[in-house]
């Protein structure tokens, strides 16, 4: 088809022949999008309702590390950062409230995420009632974040973090989702 006559595949096949015969000649003109601009993703988010109520800082932690992993894989799978993270909180009583926070630079690495959550968390929870729902979500994504470089030291961390998770995540593919975890999610 690359090397057929335009005409002729225009006599046959209309328009669309034309344009067919570009595709195979590798001359497609239109830009190159991200792949999450093409499916218009806007947020990655995680929540979960727990079996019992969470009653101290240690319990929350726990729960935010697991909705953090999962939000991260999620972001990585996509090749996406985001700079702004929400965590959402809801009591025993249903009352809840949103949180959010800038992220000092575009990230798709778990530690970060639990970090800042657990940051916003303990600034604005008060413990009057126990925690049953919690939830993390992280938007403005960052599209342009591979040609922004730095030659800093937070910027080997996270590279050397984003390694981590991800090897994490193909153990996790290959042998179970249970077979490799954060320490903290042990306890109860």
């Amino acid at each position: 088809m690359a090397n057929s006559n335009e005409a002729f595949l225009k006599n046959i096949l209309g328009k669309n022949g034309i344009l067919l015969r570009r595709y195979a000649r590798g001359e497609d003109m239109a830009p190159v999008r991200h792949k999450a601009i093409e499916r218009d993703i806007k947020s990655i988010g995680n929540a979960t309702t727990t079996i019992r109520d969470l009653k101290n800082v240690q319990d929350v932690k726990i729960i935010f590390t697991v909705l953090a992993e999962s939000v991260a894989r999620r972001m990585r799978n996509l090749g996406l950062k985001g700079t702004t993270l929400s965590i959402y909180v809801r009591d025993k009583n249903l009352g809840s409230f949103i949180r959010q926070c800038k992220l000092p630079a575009p990230t798709n690495v778990s530690g970060e995420l639990i970090e800042n959550a657990m940051r916003l968390f303990i600034a604005n929870y008060n413990w009057k009632l126990p925690i049953r729902s919690l939830g993390i979500t992280v938007t403005d994504f960052d599209f342009d974040f591979i040609s922004q470089f730095d030659f800093s030291k937070t910027i080997e961390k996270r590279e050397k973090l984003e390694k981590i998770d991800t090897a994490v995540e193909l153990i996790k593919d290959r042998y179970g989702s249970y077979c490799i975890g954060r320490g903290t999610t042990l306890i109860d």
